[in-house]
């Protein structure tokens, strides 16, 4: 489900729809193993574009939807080019196609049942202490770099909504974070994860990662 965020607002919190909208086109385009800048890519700029679009009127996308609106854009212009300038017909439909075949593949049918993405839910409400374990160990590389860019980019959207706090109402524990937090390349996980580990605490959200690092002769290892 592509549904709008709770309080999504770009005219409120600019900043914060802008991660919501990246994250979430960076994890779709994961699983296509396609994306790059949100500023220059031209797959990420069209699916931002088109879930701020059904986002900002209130319509709830599910991801048939999204195709069929990648193969026919409901948007009409795309910065000053219409959208046939912008991303010819001819060469959406290999995006097109690309998530299609994910859609078609019965491995696909496991992502369309369970508990919903919904960061309250995952975590409860109340005293009471709720443990939500995500395991990811049997998902492909690009499955699990999705997900974890969709789960992050939820829980930013969550924590940014929340009041300051002194106190965690969260707490994130991220094991063998070798690829998900590398220290050159910039996966689609790494921007809203550093994000977290930058300002989440302030909003009661904390983050705790773990990662053995590959030894090396002249400078050791590290534990993190």
């Amino acid at each position: 489900a592509l549904e709008a965020p709770a309080g999504y607002d770009p005219d409120v919190d600019p900043d914060g729809a802008r991660a919501r909208l990246d994250g979430t086109a960076a994890g779709l385009l994961a699983l296509v193993d396609r994306g790059g800048d949100p500023l220059s890519d031209r797959d990420h700029v069209l699916v931002a574009t088109l879930l701020d679009a059904a986002w900002r009127q209130g319509r709830a996308l599910d991801f048939a939807a999204l195709i069929r609106e990648i193969a026919v854009p409901p948007v009409a212009q795309f910065g000053v080019l219409d959208a046939e300038s912008f991303y010819p017909r001819k060469e959406r439909q290999q995006l097109v196609a690309a998530f299609n075949t994910v859609l078609a593949s019965p491995a696909f049918s496991a992502w369309t049942r369970g508990e919903p993405l919904d960061i309250p839910r995952l975590i409860g409400a109340g005293a009471t202490p709720r443990g939500t374990i995500l395991y990811l160990a049997h998902l492909a590389d690009r499955e699990r770099l999705s997900f974890l860019t969709l789960l992050l980019s939820a829980l930013l959207s969550w924590t940014r909504s929340q009041p300051g706090s002194e106190s965690l109402r969260v707490l994130l524990y991220l094991d063998e974070v070798q690829g998900i937090l590398p220290p050159s390349a910039m996966p689609p996980t790494k921007p809203p994860l550093l994000t977290l580990l930058k300002q989440g605490r302030a909003f009661g959200t904390g983050v705790l990662l773990l990662s053995v690092l590959e030894a090396r002769p002249r400078h050791g290892y590290e534990l993190g």
